[in-house]
């Protein structure tokens, strides 16, 4: 079972099956509005397309199409397992008889292949397919404008005056670069959407990757006095460098961890 894609000379012409192993034999559409700057993920609901449909919510009808804006990837999520996903945009038909595919862009897309492509199982119970199904869209774009500050002064060791304190505040950006591990690791099976806020908190009242970012820039700010020799005066025009020494100290652990770069 998995995602078709639909070239742009066939979408018009696709044989509709009704000859689904699931008990509703009617067909859905599955998209979602732009997500934003606020929006990380959605579940996607079902627009009936053809008739009523008197098969279980949970269950995507065999020919059901799916189609995924630009900057935005999709998931299939079988029993809260996700069993296909793309990150291309387009228009994609669900087959019920065919393996899971993949299709999309990025080089951690040949890790997660396997990964996704072996855990789809056929379940059948009285004949009848026993499993919960899930359409979620995953916003891929940079969440843009996100401000950070220290509560309290931080130590800089500057090379000629040594230890002074300093208080840093400024905007970061970062997006999700991985939607199966930030789907596993992070958002799991949420109702119906997931915020930038339930991810990183506010200022003001942080959660743990938000601050993670604090401690970190206090590591880079160490590396720039300590190392660099750079003086505290000097600092404004240094943010590219700031900028690199943040993305090499949290990239790697946070796509690792929970799908998604600085």
């Amino acid at each position: 079972m998995g995602l078709l894609k639909l070239g742009a000379n066939i979408i018009g012409n696709v044989r509709e099956s009704i000859n689904s192993e699931f008990a509703d034999q009617y067909l859905e559409f599955f998209t979602c509005n732009a997500l934003g700057q606020n929006v990380l993920a959605k579940r996607g609901a079902a627009q009936i397309v053809k008739g009523k449909n008197k098969g279980d919510a949970e269950i995507i009808s065999n020919g059901s199409k799916i189609a995924v804006p630009e900057g935005t990837a999709l998931l299939l999520v079988d029993n809260g397992k996700v069993v296909d996903f793309t990150t291309e945009a387009g228009m994609y038909t669900w087959d019920s008889s065919s393996s899971p595919s993949v299709f999309g862009s990025g080089k951690f897309l040949q890790n997660v292949k396997a990964s996704v492509v072996d855990t789809w199982q056929r379940m059948k119970n009285g004949g009848e397919l026993a499993k919960q199904q899930r359409v979620y869209f995953i916003n891929m774009q940079e969440m843009r404008d996100q401000n950070f500050g220290t509560k309290s002064p931080i130590p800089y060791h500057d090379p000629e005056y040594r230890n002074i304190y300093i208080r840093l505040n400024g905007k970061f950006s970062f997006k999700i670069e991985d939607p199966v591990t930030f789907f596993r690791a992070i958002s799991g099976n949420f109702a119906s959407e997931y915020t930038v806020a339930d991810l990183m908190g506010t200022p003001a009242d942080p959660k743990q990757p938000r601050e993670e970012f604090i401690d970190n820039m206090t590591e880079v700010l160490n590396k720039c006095g300590s190392v660099d020799k750079i003086m505290f005066a000097d600092l404004p025009a240094e943010q590219g460098r700031l900028r690199r020494y943040m993305q090499e100290a949290l990239d790697e652990e946070w796509l690792q961890k929970r799908g998604i770069i600085i």
